[in-house]
Order: structure tokens, then C-alpha cells, then sequence
């Protein structure tokens, strides 16, 4: 899923932060751009979602095709 689509499934003040580049994006429209205009070459694969109250986690792999395949682990307040 990439670019508009994301942005449906997010709330308008969504924080999302990616520690490893120490980076801090604020609010859907945000992080729809910068999944638009992200460099080409990847894609996201759901391995599994462990959703319990109004906590969730996913687990997905990220092939790409010059750096190889990532894989990402994601914690969600819904």
C-alpha cells in the first residue's frame, strides 16, 4: 500500500516515529507524502497483525530491490 491509500486507514493527527532515522512525522497528510515520494524499488508484505484492546502490532517484511529484504515491527494505539 502506498501513498493515498495508507492515508485512509490513519487518523488526521496520527504520530508516527521511526527510530532508527530518528524521525518524527505529525499528521496523515505528512506521512502520505513522504510514502508518495519515497525512491521506487519496494514494496510491503503483512506477515502477521496481533491486535489485543486498543493495542496492536504488525509484523511485515520489506523486499527491496537493491538493499535486500527488511523486515519491520510496528506498534499501534487504535
Amino acid at each position: 500500500m502506498r501513498g493515498r491509500g495508507v492515508g485512509e486507514l490513519l487518523a488526521d493527527d496520527v504520530v508516527i516515529d521511526w527510530p532508527v532515522s530518528v524521525e518524527r512525522i505529525v499528521g496523515r497528510d505528512y506521512y502520505v507524502i513522504i510514502n508518495a515520494e519515497y525512491p521506487e524499488g519496494w514494496s510491503i508484505r503483512v506477515l502477521r497483525i496481533v491486535a489485543a484492546g486498543e493495542e496492536a502490532v504488525s509484523e511485515v517484511e520489506v523486499p527491496h530491490e537493491t538493499t535486500g529484504v527488511h523486515r519491520v515491527a510496528s506498534f499501534w494505539t487504535v
